[in-house]
């Protein structure tokens, strides 16, 4: 009986390209911040600039017994290995949420108008192949140590009864968002039947990478170019000083086996991560 012919993986690789603008200078004030808010909220890609001003923002008041470090922003290698970690995680936080899709309504109400927009929201959710939800220990053990994981939202509440005075004068607490997020039962992370998730590189350049060994690997990476100096993406508004922008380069890529085995369908992941890419080029640089 003569051999058979292996039959080469399913690959592919596709990159784009967006400019994210950095806070050079820390201001004093909180919220510490190291992207700024963008305030065009017109600019398709507000979506893409807001979670990343969350993801890097320090809370009015830190919690107890706990610090946050100065960025360098103004030296440009940190700013780009800052940068590089911060989208990293971002696309990992994505991934999950195009799989999920979204669907509501989006009410916007712009200075100087009197009336506010209403726009309905309705992005269908990435198809997952063989999907089942992602085990929250081996995500919360992957993500052990990283500064984004600890995202906490500060607010106070009444105290005796009575309405908050003046800010320090209430009850304090402190939410951890990011760990809410991933631990919502509501909204599970799905991944395909047998996946591992890795964090992966070090310095300018880091991965995401979704892999069942012997059947698919899947990888986005980072890594941030140069700098822009000053000048601020299109459509991006902001009255913030000291602001660099850099180009950020997201590269794509998968390597599909042509197997037909426990159910294993090679056209479906295929799909799956195309599509995944196409909605994150849309969200990050459309």
């Amino acid at each position: 009986m003569a051999p058979q012919k292996s039959v080469s993986p399913i690959s592919k690789t596709s990159s784009f390209s967006t400019i994210v603008p950095v806070i050079a200078k820390q201001p004093p004030e909180r919220p510490v911040r190291a992207i700024p808010v963008d305030e065009n909220f017109r600019d398709p890609r507000r979506n893409f600039y807001d979670d990343l001003s969350m993801l890097s923002a320090y809370p009015f008041v830190s919690p107890p017994g706990m610090t946050f470090p100065e960025r360098g922003l103004g030296n440009a290698d940190e700013a780009r290995a800052f940068l590089a970690r911060l989208v990293q995680y971002y696309l990992l936080h994505e991934i999950r949420e195009l799989q999920h899709g979204s669907s509501g309504i989006i009410i916007t109400k712009f200075l100087g108008q009197e009336k506010s927009e209403l726009g309905a929201v309705d992005v269908p959710p990435v198809e997952v192949p063989d999907p089942v939800p992602y085990p929250i220990a081996n995500l919360f053990h992957t993500l052990q140590g990283n500064e984004f994981l600890d995202v906490y939202s500060y607010s106070e509440s009444a105290k005796d009864g009575n309405p908050p005075g003046p800010p320090g004068t209430g009850t304090p607490h402190w939410d951890q968002l990011e760990k809410t997020f991933w631990k919502n039962s509501q909204h599970p992370f799905v991944v395909p039947r047998g996946t591992t998730i890795d964090l992966l590189g070090d310095g300018e350049e880091r991965s995401v990478r979704l892999e069942r060994r012997g059947f698919y690997q899947l990888k986005f990476t980072v890594t941030p170019m140069f700098e822009g100096g000053e000048s601020l993406p299109e459509n991006f508004v902001t009255h913030v000083e000291d602001v660099n922008s850099y180009d950020c380069r997201v590269v794509m890529d998968y390597q599909i086996q042509q197997r037909f085995d426990e159910g294993f369908a090679p056209p479906r992941y295929a799909q799956w991560a195309d599509d995944l890419f196409a909605c994150m080029k849309r969200v990050m640089a459309p």
